[in-house]
């Protein structure tokens, strides 16, 4: 079968295009995209424009127009857009044997109206021994599979209706598609991912069908970014190329960025209706601040982002009675947006909140903490554990009856010495409430003096001891709940990464899905250092927090701090001070010179001795907290005036 298997990557040109050279970067980008498909066929892939309105071939190549009549000769066509190459295990076996029984294989999910590939055998020579019966229907199907953001799905699947008369094959075999907690109900919807296949197609027609100038031959690093910046600013859908930018000034290290932050995390609220004693957060000193729509509309650089998290250090974004608004207001204007926030859970099932969540937020995540109502008391110090239950089982009813996936429900748990015997019991409890991911999170003293709160002698680190056979049952009920796990790693098995220690993680529920998959259209470029040789934080994420009463400015409301690390309790107000900018004023925030040293302290040791102890050491290990304190005076003693 594979010697009859012809490949074909389809990628949308302009009705108005005509045909030229394409441009170095254009020809970089394409052929990355041929390298990642004959990567997963082992086969040549040939690069075929189509055109739009007509459904017309064009060779990307040659630039030369192809018959339609070429795709009825004997074999197995597989025709795939850019988006089923950005799949992680795309369904390529799936699709050749439905093809070879007879069908029109059809790759995509129907949940998100996205089709990734399709695949179909002609017998003989002739049409009728095809399972694509005239050329009039491949051509339709063509502008079907390389549809863009721009175009509604009636102008692309006018009389296509028969051609998906078998079900979807699954682009990937995790995602949100895969939920066991919204198992058995039919025609569930949700919001297109930001990498969906219609926003690849319409980013690669711009690349195609009005190249940028650019350098002759290959380009480097540099250029490669200069090119796709220029894409960036005048494209449709800006977050693709922001991202592959992005990319690069990772791997590379760049201390100045030009890429907006992929993912922004924003404090809507200062304010939480909760104290509990794992928080550093205390009522008394927490400003009544609250988010308002005007504020969020004058954030137009979300365009280049493809994360928006609506919360950020410590408060409850519940708390905020804009939310629902907001939620709203940024689901209309930027679809592409991926939207998600931490929460406690005790005021989700007020103000319209799961109205505005339920089709809007991809996740929610809901600080658990326990698996009891007294367990929950001691961690939290209020009754709020049936109440936390009561809301989740009102929002996962309401995304039944409105048969929409979104959010996915995720769990968490502070895990420290009170705790730590509920930890097996925990993805029960999550299966029960509707919860498909548990995230595990080791408790962190570092600063807590706090009598009233827990201490040193409460973090995991100190009790280990008791933690190997907890761990080892807790992913077997997490297996038999088929609940995503991840979950600190024990000593015997522990290390560190930029200050974490090493969590193993079980897809149990099998909703995990990748959200860098664009790394993979940059491979014609060389990096000097191995990927992951530098603190992601510092050029992913801008992680914006509330201000407070301990001493910062009176004047601002928010900052970006640098990190999740030791440095995220610096009080940086005065200096990287967050006003609900424009594009020009938030991108000088981001390239401001505390976060420059920082980016700079990457490459050389003895910049920044906070980043040096934090890139190899678990800065959550008691034994680390006399010097990250030291340390950390000394940063803000140095630094000052930054």
């Amino acid at each position: 079968m594979l010697c009859r298997l012809k490949c074909y990557l389809v990628i949308p040109v302009s009705h108005k295009y005509k045909p030229h050279k394409l441009s170095s970067c254009s020809h970089q980008l394409v052929a990355a995209a041929i390298k990642q498909a004959e990567g997963f066929f082992r086969l040549p892939v040939m690069p075929i424009g189509v055109i739009r309105r007509s459904g017309e071939c064009i060779h990307l190549y040659t630039r030369k127009h192809m018959n339609i009549r070429a795709f009825y000769g004997r074999g197995t066509y597989l025709f795939m857009n850019v988006g089923f190459l950005a799949s992680d295990s795309p369904p390529i076996e799936q699709l050749i044997q439905d093809a070879g029984q007879g069908k029109w294989a059809w790759s995509g999910q129907a949940s998100s109206d996205s089709v990734h590939a399709m695949a179909f055998r002609v017998k003989g020579f002739l049409k009728k021994t095809s399972s694509v019966s005239s050329m009039d229907r491949l051509s339709g199907a063509l502008l079907r599979l390389t549809t863009c953001s721009n175009e509604s799905l009636s102008e692309t699947d006018a009389g296509q209706s028969s051609s998906f008369e078998n079900e979807f094959i699954a682009p990937n075999v995790a995602g949100i598609d895969h939920s066991p907690a919204m198992e058995n109900i039919l025609d569930a919807k949700r919001r297109p991912t930001a990498f969906d296949p219609r926003f690849l197609n319409t980013a690669f027609m711009e690349i195609v069908s009005k190249p940028v100038a650019s350098n002759v031959g290959p380009l480097d690093s540099d250029d490669f970014a200069h090119a796709l910046l220029k894409y960036r600013d005048r494209s449709t859908v800006p977050w693709i190329f922001n991202a592959m930018v992005n990319e690069i000034e990772y791997r590379k290290g760049s201390t100045s960025p030009e890429a907006f932050p992929p993912e922004v995390h924003l404090s809507t609220t200062g304010m939480c209706n909760i104290n509990c004693r794992f928080c550093g957060y205390e009522q008394s000193i927490a400003r009544p601040n609250c988010v308002r729509p005007e504020q969020i509309q004058k954030m137009t650089y979300l365009r280049h982002s493809q994360t928006l998290r609506l919360s950020s250090g410590l408060g409850e974004p519940s708390l905020n009675p804009y939310l629902p608004e907001i939620i709203n207001f940024i689901s209309e204007s930027f679809p592409h947006i991926q939207m998600g926030f931490f929460s406690n859970g005790i005021a989700l099932n007020g103000n319209k909140l799961l109205d505005a969540i339920v089709g809007n937020v991809n996740w929610i995540h809901i600080s658990l903490n326990a698996a009891s109502p007294e367990s929950y008391r001691e961690q939290c110090r209020m009754d709020g554990f049936d109440r936390i239950a009561s809301n989740l089982s009102h929002l996962h009813s309401a995304k039944r009856d409105r048969r929409n996936l979104m959010p996915l429900a995720m769990g968490s748990m502070v895990l420290n010495r009170k705790n730590l015997f509920d930890l097996p019991k925990m993805p029960t409890l999550c299966r029960k409430l509707g919860i498909d991911r548990l995230t595990i999170f080791p408790f962190f003293a570092l600063g807590s003096h706090d009598p009233a709160k827990f201490g040193p002698d409460d973090t995991l680190a100190a009790c280990m001891p008791r933690y190997g056979p907890l761990y080892e049952e807790t992913i077997k009920t997490a297996e038999q709940n088929r609940v995503t796990l991840e979950i600190p790693a024990p000593d015997s098995h522990s290390g560190s990464s930029f200050g974490m220690p090493t969590r193993s993680f079980y897809d149990f529920a099998q909703i995990e899905s990748n959200e860098w998959p664009l790394g993979r259209f940059l491979t014609g470029l060389k990096f000097d250092v191995p990927e992951g040789s530098y603190c992601h934080f510092l050029w992913r994420y801008a992680a914006i927090g509330n201000t407070n009463n301990t001493g910062h400015s009176p004047h601002e409301t928010h900052f970006l701090y640098p990190c999740i690390g030791p440095l995220s309790s610096v009080d940086l107000s005065r200096r990287t001070a967050f006003r609900f900018k424009d594009e020009k004023g938030f991108l000088k925030l981001w390239q401001h010179t505390v976060l420059t040293l920082l980016r700079k302290a990457q490459h050389s040791p003895g910049i920044c001795e906070v980043c040096d102890l934090c890139r190899n050491n678990n800065v959550r290990d008691p034994a680390q907290f006399r010097s990250l304190e030291e340390q950390t005076a000394r940063f803000v003693e140095t630094h000052r005036k930054i």
